[in-house]
């Protein structure tokens, strides 16, 4: 799952700024979709319709209301598993709890953007959510296996595990499957976050393209891209005609010892027709 976008040059800035801008853009989105996944998972573990009829009642995880003559009636305490009924719905409570309660610190965990590495970051929030929807995914299997107990046979008769008579599955169990899907998705979306880095290329060969000035490149250039020596001799100009300036010069900058010997301009080495550009 480890992606890395790769870059060489001052041309690829503007990629990497949209790069990053989209980076930022995907996991301020990823922190808002986490959040609602929160909510989500509250919604459905406080519910009590995951199954039920108008006409009876409705059951949840752990309460089941009836309709009776003063109204509705609801049993099960969330403080005592014991008080549920049956095994199954216990384990499915358990599971769902625990769904409820990762999500909730992979949330709290988003605050180590602060003094964390962001991949670091990324890593733990989606190792959550990827237990969270796993549990959460548990927790709506398990429901099912309690459909043939007593409590739901007086509610939605003649039903068995995993199938339902005279009851419809409602709003909170869908939600709860909604909720496991979007755990999957979301601990997906942090691993991928997590992984994708810039790391930037150093090529010798493009710097000198992008960076050179096109005036200092040669036709017959290096392997480089330009050539480095350009075997130039400092020259000095010079007036032939000027005899009495050539003498002052000679005089100015022929040393002493030359001078002694009366040596003059034309007794050089070099004649003035070797000053040329």
């Amino acid at each position: 799952m480890n992606s890395t976008l790769r870059y060489g040059g001052s041309s690829h800035l503007y990629e990497i700024a949209t790069y990053e801008r989209n980076s930022k853009a995907i996991g301020l989105l990823w922190g808002i979709f986490s959040t609602c996944y929160v909510f989500i998972s509250v919604m459905a573990f406080l519910t009590p319709d995951w199954i039920g009829q108008d006409q009876a009642g409705k059951i949840g995880l752990w309460s089941i209301c009836t309709n009776e003559e003063n109204g509705q009636v609801c049993r099960g305490k969330l403080d005592n598993l014991m008080s549920l009924p049956g095994k199954t719905f216990q384990a499915a409570t358990m599971f769902v709890a625990l769904a409820v309660l990762t999500a909730s610190l992979g949330v709290c965990a988003m605050f180590l953007f602060l003094c964390c590495r962001a991949s670091t970051t990324f890593h733990t929030c989606g190792w959550m959510q990827l237990f969270s929807g796993i549990c959460m995914l548990a927790g709506c299997a398990t429901f099912p296996l309690g459909w043939n107990e007593e409590t739901v046979q007086r509610i939605c008769p003649n039903s068995s595990r995993f199938i339902l008579k005279h009851c419809d599955i409602r709003w909170g169990y869908i939600l709860a499957v909604i909720a496991s899907l979007d755990g999957f998705i979301l601990s997906i979306l942090a691993f991928i976050l997590a992984t994708r880095h810039i790391v930037q290329e150093t090529d010798t060969g493009s710097l000198y393209q992008a960076d050179m000035n096109d005036t200092y490149l040669a036709d017959s250039s290096s392997a480089l891209g330009i050539r480095k020596t350009l075997n130039l001799h400092p020259v000095l100009l010079m007036d032939p005609t000027g005899q009495e300036e050539g003498s002052q010069f000679s005089q100015r900058t022929i040393p002493r010892s030359l001078r002694s010997n009366h040596c003059s301009f034309r007794h050089l080495p070099y004649s003035s027709h070797d000053f040329h550009m």
